[in-house]
């Protein structure tokens, strides 16, 4: 069953990606990027975990978007997996990209100084 779920999490990942990137694209602000998708062992639920590089009202903006795309998406899924029910989708933010990016100018902050300190 582990098997099966993960599968399913991989190929909604990638459908939802290409749906999102091509004709779904409509409305969505910022560049946004389907970082994962979980689906519960019953098969009911699944979640959409998005990120957005824009600014907040972009993020805000897309966010809604995406919520009210998800009935096409759920219709797009029916039409290309063989599954008997498709899962009920929510969606949610991911800002680990961000907090990466964050991280990553810390470093980039911390080894300048180390530098100059050495010299």
């Amino acid at each position: 069953m582990v098997n099966r779920v993960e599968r399913l999490q991989s190929l909604f990942l990638s459908e939802i990606a290409s749906f999102i990137s091509g004709k779904g694209s409509a409305g969505i602000r910022g560049v946004v990027t389907i970082t994962g998708v979980e689906i519960s062992k019953s098969l009911e639920h699944a979640t959409v975990y998005f990120s957005v590089y824009g600014t907040l009202e972009e993020i805000e903006r897309t966010t809604q978007v995406m919520e009210s795309k998800k009935w096409d998406i759920r219709h797009l899924l029916r039409d290309r997996v063989r599954i008997r029910r498709i899962p009920d989708l929510s969606f949610k933010f991911d800002n680990t990209p961000g907090k990466a990016a964050r991280l990553e100018n810390i470093f980039r902050k911390i080894e300048g100084e180390v530098k100059n300190e050495g010299q």
